[in-house]
C-alpha cells in the first residue's frame, strides 16, 4: 500500500481547497492519501509542525510519499533531513519556498513567524539522498513566491518543476479546489516515472566511474543522468557530486544487465541518449602470452570478461534501450569505440577483436536505428591518458602516455556529437593526439 502525507499551507486546514480533491482522486485499494491538520496553523512553527508530521508518519520506505503545500513543503524537507536516510517513493510541492515576497510578511506578526522558517538552513544535499523522484509546481503570478525560486528548487533539489499560469499561490483564496498539473505529478511520482525536466535530457553513461566515462558524466552534468559501472564506490561518489542516479553492473554479466534494464524500463518515461563508455583493455601478441606480464591479464577467464564486457555489454545494452527510444520516436547512441575498432594493431588481437566487432555492429544496425529516427555513433578515440591499462596491470611507460588524449578530450568530442542537431549525424568520428600516430 502505498501512502501518500498531505501538508497544508499556513493558516489552513486539511479540508481546504484542493486538498479534499486530490485525496480522493489518489485514494484507491493500493494508495492512502492521510491529510490532517497542524497545529497552530496562523503561526506555524517547526517544531510543532516537524514532531506532527514524525507522529502521523508511520514509517520511511519505498511506499511512502508526501505532497506539500507553501509552508507544508518546508515541513516535509525539515522532516526529512531530521530522519535517518532511508529511501522513499517521491515527493510534490506546491508553491514551495524557501524566502517570501514582502507582501507575505507585510505585519510584524507574519514577518516573526517566517523568520525562523527562512533562517533556519535546510540540508538539501540529506535531502536529495531520500529519493531522486523530486517534483515542484509553481505558479507565474504567485504574489508570495518569486518565480526565480523555480531555479533553486531545481538547482538545490534536482527537482522536477512545472510553472502554471496565473493560480496565485495555488490556494483556496485563489478558488484552486483542482489543478490536472497536480494530478498529473502526483500520478508520475506514484508511477515513478523520471520524466524530462525542462531542457534537461535522460542520459545514460556506462562505465561512469572512472576516466572518459567520468569526463563525460561531468561534461553533461547540466542533464538528468543515469551513471553505470560495478566499481561500487567511485559511482557513488561520482553520483553524488553529480547529483546523478547510479546503478552498480558488471556489464559482462546477464543477470546484471536485465535487472538494470527491467530497472530502468520501470523508472524512465524516456531515454534521450544511451553512452557506452564500459570497457577493458588487453593486450599482448599471440607469441608473447605465455610470458608473466601478459600471461595472467590473458587467463582465459579474463579473455571471456573483456569480450563479455566490450562486446556483450555493448550490444545488450544497445537491445536493451532501443525499445524505449522507438517509443517514443528519437533517441540517441553514442559508443566509445576506439582506434582499435578501425585498424588493427598487432600488440592487441583480442583488444582489436573486441573492438573491430562493436564498429561492425554499428554499421549493421545504423540504417535500422535511422528508419526510426535514432542515431548511433562511434567515437575512436586513440591513446588516452587514464588509469585504463594500469587496472589491467598494464602500464604504459610515461614516454608513450604523454602523448595520449585526457579523458576530457574524448568528452568534449563526445559533448560535440551529443550537441549536433537532431538532423544530422556522424556515423564514426576518430580522434587522437597529433603526437599519437
Amino acid at each position: 500500500m502505498k501512502k501518500i502525507y498531505l501538508v497544508h499551507c499556513w493558516d489552513g486546514t486539511s479540508n481546504d481547497g484542493w486538498y479534499p480533491w486530490i485525496a480522493n482522486e489518489l485514494n484507491n485499494d493500493n494508495t492512502e492519501v492521510i491529510k490532517f491538520d497542524m497545529p497552530n496553523t496562523a503561526n506555524p512553527n517547526i517544531s510543532e509542525w516537524v514532531s506532527t508530521l514524525d507522529l502521523k508518519v508511520e514509517d520511511l520506505n519505498e511506499n511512502t510519499y508526501f505532497i506539500g503545500h507553501s509552508i507544508g513543503c518546508q515541513t516535509i524537507m525539515r522532516y526529512l533531513e531530521s530522519k535517518e536516510v532511508r529511501k522513499i517513493g517521491g515527493i510534490l510541492f506546491v508553491a514551495p519556498w524557501l524566502d517570501l515576497l514582502p507582501v507575505a510578511v507585510a505585519d510584524e506578526e507574519s514577518y516573526n513567524t517566517a523568520q525562523p522558517w527562512i533562517n533556519t538552513p535546510i540540508n538539501f544535499d540529506k535531502i536529495k539522498q531520500f529519493t531522486n523522484n523530486i517534483n515542484c509546481i509553481f505558479s507565474s503570478d504567485d504574489y508570495f513566491v518569486s518565480l526565480e525560486q523555480e531555479k533553486e528548487f531545481k538547482d538545490k533539489l534536482n527537482a522536477n518543476t512545472c510553472i502554471v499560469e496565473n493560480k496565485g499561490h495555488i490556494s483556496q483564496d485563489d478558488d484552486v479546489f483542482e489543478l490536472q498539473e497536480i494530478l498529473d505529478l502526483s500520478n508520475n511520482m506514484l508511477n515513478c516515472k523520471k520524466i524530462r525536466r525542462n531542457n534537461m535530457k535522460n542520459i545514460i553513461i556506462t562505465g561512469a566511474a572512472n576516466g572518459v566515462g567520468k569526463a563525460v558524466a561531468n561534461i553533461l552534468k547540466t542533464n538528468n543522468l543515469i551513471l553505470i559501472d560495478e566499481d561500487n564506490n567511485n559511482l557513488e561518489q561520482v553520483a553524488k557530486d553529480l547529483n546523478g542516479q547510479f546503478y552498480v553492473c558488471n556489464l559482462a554479466n546477464e543477470n546484471d544487465i536485465k535487472i538494470l534494464l527491467n530497472d530502468i524500463k520501470n523508472n524512465y518515461e524516456n531515454i534521450d541518449c544511451l553512452i557506452n563508455c564500459a570497457g577493458m583493455w588487453i593486450s599482448g601478441d599471440m607469441s608473447k602470452l605465455e610470458q608473466p606480464i601478459f600471461d595472467e591479464m590473458n587467463s582465459i577467464e579474463r579473455i571471456k570478461k573483456v569480450i563479455d564486457t566490450n562486446v556483450f555489454g555493448t550490444i545488450a545494452m544497445i537491445k536493451g534501450i532501443f525499445p524505449i527510444m522507438k517509443k517514443q520516436g528519437y533517441g540517441q547512441i553514442i559508443n566509445i569505440n576506439s582506434q582499435s575498432g578501425v585498424m588493427c594493431e598487432p600488440p592487441f588481437p583480442i583488444y582489436n577483436a573486441t573492438k573491430q566487432s562493436t564498429n561492425a555492429f554499428r554499421k549493421a544496425i545504423q540504417d535500422d536505428l535511422a528508419r526510426n529516427n535514432i542515431k548511433i555513433t562511434d567515437v575512436c578515440p586513440g591513446l588516452i591518458q587514464t588509469d585504463f591499462y594500469i587496472r589491467a596491470n598494464n602500464e604504459l611507460p610515461k614516454e608513450i602516455m604523454e602523448n595520449g588524449l585526457t579523458p576530457e578530450d574524448v568528452a568534449k568530442t563526445v559533448k560535440y556529437v551529443f550537441e549536433l542537431p537532431y538532423e544530422i549525424t556522424i556515423p564514426s568520428i576518430e580522434v587522437r593526439h597529433i603526437k599519437n600516430y
